[in-house]
């Protein structure tokens, strides 16, 4: 499964509170991907990318991260930490920009 499949089915776990959604919601990703995939996912859905037992830590601060993302958009880091403090989530904040500055570059043509 690509990643941008699956960013569609966490997606919509965000934005459901209801349980039994959340069971369809899953049920539905798991039918959908491969054997070899599911333990991956599993980590991914939990937040984590190795087991709970392995101490697997990236150490990439906030600063760094917001660095990159002002870098990557060609904007100032001060836009990304006032998105981040509005958003409260470094992810949510890179793709709100990502899409201002789609819409900006639509306009434009």
């Amino acid at each position: 499964m690509h990643f941008h499949e699956l960013s569609l089915y966490l997606e919509k776990l965000e934005n459901t509170t209801l349980r039994n959604k959340m069971v369809e919601i899953l049920s539905e990703l798991f039918k959908k991907i491969d054997e070899n995939e599911i333990q991956k996912i599993c980590y991914l859905l939990q937040g984590r990318v190795t087991p709970l037992y392995d101490p697997l830590e990236f150490q990439i601060s906030d600063k760094l991260i917001i660095e990159a993302i002002s870098q990557a958009l060609d904007i100032e880091p001060n836009k990304v930490v006032l998105e981040f403090k509005e958003k409260g989530d470094l992810g949510t904040a890179a793709e709100a920009l990502k899409k201002q500055q789609a819409a900006k570059n639509f306009l434009q043509i």
